[in-house]
C-alpha cells in the first residue's frame, strides 16, 4: 500500500508542476515558443521522476511486470517531451 501511494505521490506531484507551468499560460494568455519549451522541460522531468520512483518501488516491493512496464510507459513519455523539446530548441535557435 505505501509503495503505491509513493508512486500515485510522484504521479500527483508530476500533474502539480504541470499545472503550475500552464497556469502561466492562462494567466498572461501567450502560449509563446518560450513558454512552450518550459513546459516540455516540465513534462519531462515530472515523468522521468515517475519512471525512477516506478523502477525502484518495481525493484523493491513489486516484483512483477505491470510494475516495470508503468515504469517504462512514464519513461517513454518522458523521452519524448525531451526530443520534443531538444528539436524545438534546434529548430529555432
Amino acid at each position: 500500500m505505501v509503495s503505491f501511494a509513493r508512486l500515485f505521490g510522484m504521479g500527483l506531484l508530476a500533474w502539480g508542476l504541470t499545472l503550475v507551468t500552464v497556469q502561466k499560460f492562462l494567466i498572461i494568455g501567450d502560449a509563446g515558443e518560450q513558454n512552450l519549451k518550459k513546459l516540455l522541460a516540465t513534462m519531462a522531468v515530472g515523468d522521468w521522476l515517475a519512471a525512477f520512483t516506478g523502477a525502484i518501488q518495481s525493484a523493491s516491493v513489486w516484483g512483477i511486470a505491470s510494475g516495470w512496464m508503468l515504469s517504462g510507459g512514464f519513461g517513454l513519455l518522458g523521452s519524448i517531451s525531451l526530443i520534443l523539446l531538444l528539436l524545438s530548441k534546434r529548430k529555432f535557435d
